[in-house]
């Protein structure tokens, strides 16, 4: 039983009291909702430069929130100063942990006496375990020279100590040597605990028994530790790759002019490999030019426990399936009716790799009766495709729905499989949600499909018909304008006797005329993708993530939208974020302005801030959206999470949407239950927001628990140092202060001459580590405060410190913004004080 005193009259979300660890901790605010409280991540000292995370992405966090990742080019906690090479080949890489005491820390860092050159690859989905490419030394101690040669090798523990266990080597036997690694194996994806890994071979180094042609891709996967050679996935083989002298000889492979992981680079690879890693989804592609053996389009493939190949965009008839086409199914009678085949492209598994969905403009089923992009559903096993279902088909019971989906995009699938969130232009259900709004050809309608029950429901318009036509309006009038201009050059050059100019001019206008549907379609989808985040036949959304993400179980979606949503209390004129529930199918807006007193009941007009809107698309709302399509780490499920599994939203922005939060700088907030807290205002001294320095918000875990973000405030008495550091503003979290030293009395003010330096227990790091209170070793006696020349001087002599003259730069102008000479104020001016 949790034993609960009023400390602090509960938190901002009226909790009548929180534990008492939380309240008496000093990292408790009753600002902070759901009994929150800070706590300090990453450690008080970090030799003097702060701690990021890959590539200004959010950081990679374990599904229970207790672990996450982060680098740094200084060397602490255990580790040396280190050249740039690691997460986003900079820095050292750390796991933070949480334990009872405080958050601890540990490099990950191999031993540079045996391992000289290293590349941390990815981590496992606990973060257990991680993947990582080594160069291969003769004898402990070696210089390496170039060119290197590197092996895969997995990071793990054993009896408390980190070992390398060799995975496989990362070139084939005689490739071509490399500088900079241009011949290696790419990481293409991984099972969430690292014991499948699958890589792409892009620059044709191929590994014996492939026979792929030249200058097209492979894939290949490594299944455990030790292994010689990788195995080839996109394989017919019935049974595993075991030939003689190497394993992949007498593999059929199901086309010889390319391998892809799911539809990389064209549409997704979400879950292509299932969290075990048992099914791996591949595309067997169709090149134009190649002389291989090879499908007529793209064909998506299922590769199961390495020994079976599922086809599954050109399925196989099973009983089952026999009994739902009654006899025929449209696949079967395509060519003989005059539909030709289309390429298939994969949309995303649910996590075990049971159902998977795809898109094409194929007809495969009796009810599609078009030859739209059209999205389906299919139920794989060993025995093949057990069940095929036409997702976009829309509502069947619905007689005034109308024909043809004509397939966007697919924005999410929950990891369970159970929803499928797509946008879509045909009007696929007449029934409105519960805000009152319809769909309606010709717009961008989002829907979501319910794999359980088989039923679609409509979401939100995130563009109107009008509106897209507007753009086509728009597009196609500046084209015809810039038509009918060359067209006046061609008539000058005629008149000029200029024949050869006058004929290239109409060379010229005939293919601008030809070019015209496509340059105005071109024109539409980027306009759509601007508005909506949505691509018509996107690449993936850039490669990297869409601004959708839907819970394990797809109750929740969390989406941006610059329309005004009907029923959602928008009246806001840039983008908003906004959650849909498919339990009452309703649409909210989730970036809104604090009730006076918290509570969702209260009118909009009352809302703090004349309810959150603005004006400036610089302070609009934004989420993290997790990646969705290409090279996808085991721990993209949990990492870069906006939206917990409860429904609860954290998100940033510059507007102040609650009385203590700071216009113009960016604020942390939670959304829960239809009202808005803050969880961290940007009130830092100095503000952050350098090239290589991310969102401040870094993410939460699948339970929203724990919130992660950075500052440069000391937000607990443990952060001494005047870095970046990071917070977690945790549920029932907090830890004590430090114990504070013993009043000194006469001569024992003095202290010992000298004081020992305490051994380091065991599975330390031998430095002060998160929100453990750091050895005493001496009484302390409290310092005369610094004068603020005093603390501008020490201030700008650590700044000398920094790595390059930027940092330095930016380090000095921070100091004399926090420590130089107060100007007078202006009148009117100033703001509260600080937490």
């Amino acid at each position: 039983m949790v034993v609960r005193l009023r400390l602090a009259a509960g938190d901002a979300n009226q909790q009548a009291s929180c534990p008492f660890e939380t309240e008496a901790s000093p990292g408790f605010r009753s600002f902070l909702p759901d009994c929150r409280a800070y706590e300090l991540v990453t450690p008080p000292y970090t030799g003097g430069q702060y701690v990021l995370s890959e590539l200004e992405a959010p950081p990679p966090v374990s599904a229970d929130g207790e672990h996450v990742l982060g680098f740094a080019l200084a060397g602490f906690a255990g580790a040396e100063n280190v050249e740039e090479a690691a997460l986003g080949d900079y820095g050292a890489v750390y796991e933070f942990s949480r334990t009872s005491s405080g958050w601890s820390t540990e490099s990950l860092e191999p031993p540079a006496s045996q391992y000289a050159r290293r590349h941390f690859e990815v981590a496992s989905s606990d973060l257990s375990r991680s993947l990582w490419k080594l160069v291969v030394q003769s004898k402990e101690g070696e210089e390496v020279g170039v060119p290197e040669v590197f092996t895969f090798a997995i990071r793990e523990v054993a009896g408390g100590q980190a070992r390398f266990v060799g995975v496989g080597p990362a070139e084939p036997p005689g490739a071509q040597p490399s500088v900079g690694g241009e011949h290696e194996l790419q990481i293409a994806g991984a099972s969430r605990d690292l014991s499948h890994i699958v890589l792409a071979s892009e620059f044709n180094e191929l590994w014996p028994g492939d026979t792929t042609r030249e200058g097209y891709e492979s894939l290949y996967e490594y299944a455990g530790v030790g292994n010689q050679e990788p195995v080839l996935v996109g394989v017919s083989n019935a049974e595993p790759l075991e030939g003689g002298a190497h394993r992949n000889e007498g593999a059929k492979l199901e086309s010889e002019c390319g391998t892809r992981l799911g539809s990389a680079h064209e549409a997704s690879t979400y879950n292509a490999i299932s969290a075990s890693g048992a099914v791996v989804y591949f595309t067997a592609l169709h090149a134009e030019g190649c002389s291989g053996s090879q499908p007529t389009v793209n064909q998506l493939y299922a590769r199961i426990t390495g020994s079976q190949t599922v086809a599954v965009s050109e399925p196989a008839m099973t009983p089952t399936r026999e009994a739902e086409c009654s006899g025929v199914c449209r696949e079967d009678e395509n060519e003989e009716n005059g539909h030709t085949r289309s390429p298939a492209l994969f949309e995303g598994a649910s996590e075990d790799g049971a159902k998977v969905f795809f898109s094409t403009d194929q007809p495969l089923l009796n009810g599609d009766k078009d030859s739209t992009r059209d999205l389906y559903e299919a139920e794989v096993s060993a025995a093949g495709v057990t069940r095929l279902v036409q997702v976009s088909a829309g509502d069947e019971t619905d007689p005034n729905r109308g024909s043809g989906a004509e397939v966007a995009s697919v924005v999410r699938i929950s990891e369970d499989g159970s929803h499928v969130y797509y946008v879509a232009r045909g009007a696929l259900t007449t029934t409105p949600n519960a805000n009152g709004e319809r769909a309606e050809a010709g717009a961008y309608n989002l829907y979501v499909y319910d794999t359980n029950t088989d039923g679609t429901a409509f979401v939100a318009n995130l563009m109107t018909a009008a509106e897209a036509q507007a753009v086509v309006t728009q597009a196609t009038a500046e084209r015809n304008s810039a038509i009918e201009g060359e067209e006046a050059e061609c008539k000058r050059l005629f008149a000029e006797g200029n024949t050869a100019g006058g004929e290239q001019c109409e060379a010229e206008v005939k293919r601008l005329r030809e070019a015209l549907p496509g340059e105005v379609a071109k024109s539409l989808a980027e306009e759509v993708g601007s508005r909506t985040g949505v691509t018509p036949n996107d690449n993936g959304y850039n490669g990297t993530g869409r601004p959708f993400e839907a819970t394990p179980d797809g109750r929740f979606l969390l989406f941006t939208s610059a329309r005004q949503l009907t029923g959602s209390e928008d009246t806001s004129t840039v983008g908003q974020l906004f959650e849909y529930d498919t339990q009452d199918e309703r649409v909210v807006r989730v970036s809104i302005g604090q009730c006076p007193a918290p509570a969702p009941a209260c009118a909009p007009s009352k809302r703090f801030n004349a309810d959150g809107n603005t004006t400036s698309g610089e302070n609009r709302p934004m989420m993290l959206a997790p990646k969705y399509a290409n090279n996808l780490p085991p721990t993209e499920a949990s990492s870069a999470l906006s939206l917990s599994e409860a429904g609860a939203v954290v998100f940033r922005s510059q507007d102040a949407l609650t009385p203590l939060a700071i216009a113009g700088r960016e604020n942390i907030y939670e959304y829960r239950e239809g009202e808005v807290f803050l969880i961290s205002p940007g009130d830092e001294a100095a503000p952050l927001g350098t090239v290589d320095i991310p969102p401040r918000l870094l993410g939460t875990d699948e339970s929203g628990r724990d919130v992660f973000f950075f500052t440069s405030d000391s937000l607990v008495p443990q952060d001494v140092d005047t870095q970046a550091s990071w917070y977690d503003a945790r549920e029932g979290g907090g830890f004590p202060a430090p114990v504070a030293p013993p009043a000194c009395v006469g001569d024992t003010c003095q202290g010992p001459l000298s004081a020992p330096t305490p051994a380091p227990s065991a599975g330390s790091t031998g430095v002060a580590e998160g929100n453990l209170a750091p050895p005493v070793s001496k009484p302390a006696v409290k310092p005369r405060p610094l004068t603020r020349a005093q603390e501008l001087a020490k201030a700008l002599k650590a700044c000398r410190a920094e790595h390059s003259r930027h940092q330095r730069a930016v380090c000095e102008s921070g100091a004399h913004k926090r420590y130089g000479l107060p100007k007078a104020k202006k009148a009117g001016a100033g703001r509260g004080g600080k937490r």
